[in-house]
């Protein structure tokens, strides 16, 4: 092969890669309103028990997050670790959550299949306000802050941290945040 027909294959694809990065960024509307495949007051319960398990472990910042099927959680130097599956029935026996009591593991396990089918697919505990990602199974370009949406579920004594976020949508006491700065727009 020339150098000729190599150049143009360089260009080619430098064109399609470009042309491809500069296409507009889909916002659905679904991401600046809740939108839950269950009754919000279902996924609102859920999250106030999940909350209740993560708030009464012994670490000061917590994540679990569900990609591709397998669940992962942090463990006690902060790693990220893959417990496994979560369609394995006996994912609850791994030794990986021991943060978690065992009679609450089946639980544990439950509230996060349920609210993997409501678009919760992550949750951060920083302190002491769970904060779950919303529908980050949408396409998000290179996870631009102006498109990463939370909920929190906000108890009656407590406040949006308005130097972080803004509340795009409310329903019972589950808060739909953006990132103060973002631009927050819908392809609709």
């Amino acid at each position: 092969m020339g150098t000729n027909v190599l150049v143009k294959r360089f260009i080619l694809l430098g064109s399609i890669f470009y042309l491809t990065s500069c296409m507009k960024v889909e916002n659905p509307k679904e991401r600046n309103r809740l939108v839950f495949a269950d009754d919000v007051a279902s996924v609102a319960d859920s999250m106030r028990v999940l909350d209740s398990m993560l708030l009464g472990t012994y670490k000061r910042h917590y994540i679990y997050a569900v990609d591709g099927g397998y669940l992962y959680v942090t463990d006690n130097e902060l790693n990220v670790v893959k417990i496994g599956l979560l369609s394995d029935s006996a994912l609850y026996q791994s030794p990986k959550l021991s943060c978690i009591d065992l009679p609450d593991r089946k639980r544990f396990i439950s509230l996060i299949r349920f609210l993997k089918r409501n678009f919760l697919l992550r949750c951060d505990v920083i302190g002491l306000q769970p904060e779950y990602l919303y529908r980050d199974d949408i396409y998000m370009a290179d996870w631009q802050t102006d498109l990463e949406r939370n909920v929190i579920l906000l108890r009656p004594e407590e406040r949006v941290d308005t130097s972080r976020f803004k509340v795009l949508d409310v329903q019972y006491d589950l808060y739909l945040l953006a990132d103060k700065d973002a631009r927050v727009w819908s392809s609709d």
